[in-house]
């Protein structure tokens, strides 16, 4: 039992000290006033995720760093999701290491809806584009050429870039032994964007475009032909397609719907999923119907095992 003690009094102050407790302060730019309930994601060297917390109250975003590092330079990360309604930016918070850092942040006129999501990668953080002008030159020029070649430049105005992933492949594969053994190349540039409706600012659809270091496309546009058939520009609201998929039924407590493409009939679509409640091996059927005049362009059945 003494040898034991002696152990853990030996120990004891290496575990203590391999996280440490910091703070900073988030006040709005316009007015400074603190601002409560934001969420920020922590990086280090601007490429390794450290934590993800909310900001208090007082406007106070209080995180652990595990292992922390000195000579490593910290940023907080907000994204303009959800309750973050601000403009998206990126921060430097070094001064953590010896004092309680102020950052200003603007705030935005709405908040964009939750976008095309992300993948993880171990031991690497990704950039993400807060706008087309954190995309370099070249590559924002193609991106508009894509774009406007499939739309037109009028409903191209009513898209927005809504976040994604910029990957340094070198990097990845220099902390990632993965990624380096499976010789593994991702999209240089996964760019998500968003259709919203131009009232409410509800999210009605979202689409990646995924291009290489050059900025070729790796896969084609999952937009409608616009430029050359004005009439796909119009995408009913959720609203407006429940109306059409309560008549086939489906307007269960438990209906889900998303927006998709539908390269077949070159258009944007609702899928309406519902599945039978509880455990078990459940039905569930989905209806898709077109977005642009609400005919139902099939409707499927099948059974799933569900468990919760």
């Amino acid at each position: 039992m003494k040898k034991l003690l002696s152990l853990f009094i030996i120990l004891a102050p290496v575990f203590a000290v391999a996280q440490e407790t910091f703070k900073f302060k988030v006040v709005s730019a316009t007015t400074g006033e603190p601002m409560a309930k934001k969420w920020f994601t922590i990086l280090k060297n601007y490429d390794q995720f450290v934590e993800g917390q909310p900001t208090d109250s007082a406007g106070v975003c209080t995180f652990i760093i595990r292992r922390y590092d000195s000579t490593a330079t910290y940023q907080a990360e907000i994204m303009n999701w959800g309750n973050n309604q601000v403009e998206s930016g990126l921060y430097d918070i070094t001064a953590i290491k010896t004092t309680v850092p102020t950052i200003k942040v603007k705030p935005a006129a709405y908040s964009l809806p939750y976008g095309c999501g992300t993948v993880m990668y171990s031991g690497y953080r990704p950039r993400v584009p807060y706008s087309m002008n954190d995309l370099p030159q070249n590559i924002r020029e193609k991106v508009d050429s894509y774009l406007t070649a499939r739309v037109g430049k009028a409903f191209y105005k009513t898209i927005t870039l809504n976040g994604g992933q910029i990957i340094n492949q070198q990097r990845l594969v220099a902390v990632n032994d993965r990624a380096k053994l499976n010789h593994y190349v991702p999209p240089a540039y996964s760019l998500c964007f968003t259709i919203m409706d131009s009232i409410t600012h509800a999210g009605i659809y979202n689409f990646q475009l995924k291009l290489d270091s050059t900025g070729t496309l790796i896969e084609p546009v999952p937009l409608p032909d616009i430029k050359r058939h004005a009439e796909r520009a119009k995408i009913m609201p959720l609203e407006q397609a429940k109306f059409f998929a309560a008549k086939e039924g489906f307007n269960k407590a438990w209906t889900d719907a998303k927006t998709n493409y539908h390269p077949k009939i070159q258009s944007i679509v609702w899928e309406f999923e519902q599945t039978e409640p509880g455990d078990g091996l459940k039905r569930s059927d989905t209806l898709v119907i077109d977005a642009y005049n609400g005919k139902i362009v099939e409707r499927l059945s099948r059974y799933v095992s569900v468990m919760y």
